[in-house]
Formats: C-alpha cells, structure tokens, sequence
C-alpha cells in the first residue's frame, strides 16, 4: 500500500508543477488571451468558462496522478527533440564575395559622397551622403587606407533560393579587394525552361491504351500532343470516370458533334458538366431538352447559361418552377423570357429565392399592381425594395 501511496504522491507532485508553469505562462501572454477572447466571443460564455475553466482542469487533476510517467515521458521527449533542432546547423547563405573582375570602375572618394548626396525638400533625409545610411557609408570609408581606391563593382551572390546581381562600392588594395559595400541588388529571374519534346505518336498511343488508368489519365494531360478524332473518342467512352473528366476539360481540342453527343449522354454528372459548359459548339434542339431536363441542377443551370440557344414558352415555364433555385433565377434572367404572365409575374415576386425576386423587379415590360409594389417596398432583400422604390418615382410605372 505505501508505493501506492507514493506513486500518487509524485503524481500529485507533478501535478502541482504543471499547474504553477501553466499559471506563469498565462500571466506572461495575457495580450494572447485578449486576441483570443476578441476573435471568438463564445470564449466569454458562462458554458464555455465552465468546460475550460472547471471541468477540465478536475479532469485533469483527477487523471494526471494515475498517468504521471506518461506526462513525463511526452516532457523529456519533447525537451529531446527540441535540443535536437536547436543542436542543428542553421543553413546560412554564403557571405557575397566581390573579385577584382568585378570591378567596373574607379570613383573618388569625394566625387561619390558628391553623387549619393541626398537633398530631401521636405527634410525628412538627412542632408548627408547616401542619407539615413551615411553611418554605414563611414564605417565603410574608415577601411580605406592611403593608397587604397574605391571602386563601382557589380557581382552576382549565388543564395539558397535565388540569385541576384549586386552593385556597390569596393576597396581595392594592390590587386586585392578587402572590403566592399553593397548598395542595391535585383533579383535575377531562373532561365526558362526548354519546351518538352513532342512526344510520338507511337508513345502517346502506348499510353493511351495504357492498362494503368492512372498513366491513361496522365497522357491525356499531355497538352504537347493533339490526339486524333480516334484517341479522343476511346477516351470519352474511357471506363474510367478520371479519364473521360480529363479528356472533356481539354479545351484546345476540336471535337466533333459526336464527341459532343458521348459526353452530353455520359453517366457521370462531372463530365456532363463540363460538356454543357464548353462553347465550342452548339446545341441541336434534342441536346437542349435533355440539359434542361438533368436530374443534375447544376447541369440544367449550365444549358441555361447558353444564350445562342432559343427556349420555348415551355421550357422556359419549367425553368421558372423548377426546385432548384438557381434554375428558377437563370430562367427568369433569359433574354427570350419576353412576354410573363400574370402567374408567373406573382409568382416571381413571392419567390423564397432573393435573386428571383430581383429579376423580376427589374423587368421593364412589367406592370405591377399596387398590391405588389407594396410588397416590393417592404421586402426583406434590400436590392428589391430600392428597385420598387425607383419605381414609384417612375412616371412611367404612375
């Protein structure tokens, strides 16, 4: 019974040490807490005090003298690994070395303080040269000595992650160059890289036909190569969803009415997407109905985006009472939708979708009543209570 009895009383002993570093480092961010606090205001909820402050803490003092060696264990590890990354190297760049072939040509001294002088108007700079960096420039000048010249350099500094080309003012001593100053760099951009090679058409075939899905679909993203009518038909009849997604989004393709036809009729709802978003081509009447009749509403919305295409009276009545609200607005906004009814003016009005509304407040070939501009001017969407309310200064609507 006494290990017990000291097994839990190092655990308690842990305990009470963990809870003192705890107060101390909330005493030490309190500005963290205040950022917290003002980003989530839930913080400040009598529930969320009662989880944080009451029952999490009994929690934890009821388990953390069970699990004790297992606290202490996470504690050394971490202290481990964080002596680990601190015990590493820090990668640095190499410090910028300026050659005597760097040299461009040689100033004196007193003509170079004469051309980076600074005369600021508004007295912001000071009057001195190079300005705020005139420190810099002494330090620098206090290397010369008495047969020492001062020349313009210009050096390129291979860094970690970019190269640059570095201009400023060098030492030089005999034929070596003991100190320089760089004053301005500009980064210099990585030579492009050389186009891919074309690939053949054997390869481009081999990998077409591909048992691998995975190489089918990475070959159909090969913009170098144009695939024949053939490819392209074998891979929108692909029994991988992947690859015909693939084939239907390039759109430097030419397709043919009947590559048009498989992917407005294929079984995913993606590919028919995108084929009722290409507007390379147009749609014959049969293609029309059967977009506006998608079990996919996004689809029908797409088919309804296509303005070269004429909706009937019909059509355009089941767009406007379809469940999709987005299909009921892209209806309503058609420029064909010439002539509403009275049904469909009221029901435009009432719509629960605020798009909808608007669309039909907008309209000028509508006359509304005085029940419906009332309305209007009390609805909850304010774009649709200011169009009612330019309407009523409208002599045209009196």
């Amino acid at each position: 019974m006494i290990y017990l009895y000291g097994y839990l009383g190092i655990g308690v002993a842990v305990l009470l040490v963990v809870f003192i570093s705890h107060r101390l480092s909330v005493k030490s961010e309190p500005d963290l807490h205040a950022i917290l606090d003002s980003l989530h205001p839930e913080r400040d909820t009598w529930h969320y005090k009662l989880i944080n402050k009451v029952l999490v803490p009994l929690l934890v003092a009821i388990f953390m003298p069970c699990v004790w060696p297992v606290i202490i264990y996470w504690k050394a590890k971490e202290l481990i690994s964080r002596n680990k990354v601190e015990a590493e190297p820090e990668e640095k760049d190499e410090e910028l070395s300026v050659n005597h072939s760097d040299l461009i040509k040689h100033i004196p001294i007193s003509k170079i303080e004469a051309l980076e002088r600074i005369i600021d108007p508004l007295g912001a700079v000071p009057d001195l040269p190079f300005g705020h960096l005139n420190s810099a420039w002494e330090k620098f000048k206090a290397n010369t000595q008495a047969d020492d010249e001062v020349w313009t350099f210009k050096s390129t500094w291979d860094r970690r992650w970019l190269k640059q080309e570095c201009r400023g003012y060098a030492i030089l001593r005999g034929n070596e160059v003991p100190h320089h100053w760089m004053t301005g760099w500009e980064n210099i951009e990585p030579p492009p890289k050389p186009p891919e090679p074309v690939p053949t058409f054997e390869e481009m075939e081999r990998r077409l036909t591909d048992k691998n899905w995975e190489v089918r679909w990475v070959a159909t993203q090969v913009e170098q190569y144009k695939p024949t009518a053939k490819q392209i038909e074998r891979g929108l009849r692909d029994k991988e969803r992947q690859v015909r997604l693939a084939f239907a989004k390039r759109y430097d393709l030419t397709l043919t009415p009947e590559h048009i036809e498989i992917g407005l009729t294929d079984k995913d709802d993606s590919v028919r997407e995108v084929f009722s978003y290409r507007n390379d081509y147009t749609l014959t009447p049969e293609q029309l109905e059967r977009g506006l009749t998608d079990e996919r509403s996004v689809n029908r919305f797409r088919i309804l985006e296509r303005r070269e295409c004429v909706l009937t009276p019909a059509q355009i009545e089941r767009g406007l009472t379809d469940k999709d609200c987005y299909v009921r607005w892209g209806s309503a906004e058609r420029e064909d939708f010439t002539t509403p009814t009275a049904i469909q003016i009221e029901r435009g009005l009432t719509d629960s979708f605020c798009e909808v509304r608007l669309a039909f407040a907008k309209r000028t070939d509508i006359f509304f009543t005085q029940a419906q501009i009332e309305r209007g001017l009390q609805d909850k969407f304010k774009d649709v209570r200011d169009v009612f309310a330019a309407l009523m200064d409208s002599p045209t609507q009196e």
